[in-house]
């Protein structure tokens, strides 16, 4: 995943009646887990997640820190080098 890549929801993590949303967004900015955090009790569970991603959404909130491993990349960020 890049900055750039337009995203939706990948419903791993829903479960139940919850719907998936259909909403799009685009990345916006990817954080890194931080070194520390990866020596941790939960260091493997927060590896699973991925890196926090902030998406903006169509409808122009922010969301950040979602769970990387939680969308699904709908379209390639475009890069013309």
């Amino acid at each position: 995943m890049k900055i750039g890549d337009i995203v939706r929801q990948s419903g791993n993590f829903i479960k139940g009646n919850m719907k998936v949303s259909s909403a799009l967004g685009v990345v916006i900015e990817l954080h890194e887990l931080p070194e520390h955090l990866k020596n941790t009790p939960n260091g493997n569970f927060l590896l699973t997640l991925g890196r926090g991603v902030t998406v903006m959404w169509e409808n122009g909130k922010i969301s950040e820190s979602f769970a990387e491993s939680s969308l699904e990349v709908i379209s390639p960020a475009c890069n013309k080098d």
